[in-house]
């Protein structure tokens, strides 16, 4: 006889029956967690195309390579982001499907739309990198947290909240 519990009578399928409610009490939980989550990026995205953190960061990186050396190659976006070369190429070919960059033998070139992000990431990050300096905060923890900032920001918050602290202190530029 299977495991279960099995009353005499009536109720001779209760353990099936209850088999079927903790489904159904699971997929409800399952459909609420999901409508919380939704809800939840939505607030935290707002007016922005969500692309992700790990994308960001790689257009962020392939944009600082190539206003520092004139190009970028997957090396140097490995190397920066402290990932392997195997994992920056994965992480490349998808922007590249995504229409991001385009890989010209070497050298990774962003499209307009990934020129865009990128420059809207690193513009965050380099103005709360440099007020959270500006407030007594040290190098590593304001680029750290300047990192974590700028993706959580929708573009308009951060427009405003760097108009709000320029009038305050014109030096933030």
């Amino acid at each position: 006889m299977p495991a279960g519990i099995y009353f005499a009578g009536k109720n001779r399928d209760y353990p099936q029956k209850a088999g079927q409610l903790r489904s159904e009490n699971r997929n409800k939980t399952l459909r609420r967690n999901k409508e919380k989550k939704d809800t939840f990026r939505s607030l935290i995205v707002m007016d922005r195309t969500l692309i992700g953190k790990s994308k960001e960061d790689y257009l962020e990186a392939i944009l600082i390579q190539i206003n520092k050396n004139g190009a970028c190659r997957s090396t140097d976006v490995a190397t920066q982001l402290g990932f392997s070369k195997p994992s920056a190429s994965i992480a490349l070919k998808k922007l590249e499907e995504d229409g991001y960059i385009i890989r010209d033998d070497w050298k990774i070139v962003l499209t307009d739309s990934g020129r865009e992000i990128a420059q809207a990431t690193y513009e965050k990050h380099a103005f709360f990198t440099g007020w959270l300096e500006r407030v007594g905060i040290d190098k590593k923890t304001a680029e750290d947290e300047a990192c974590l900032m700028e993706h959580i920001i929708s573009r308009d918050s951060f427009l405003k909240i760097r108009e709000y602290l320029k009038e305050r202190d014109p030096s933030l530029g």
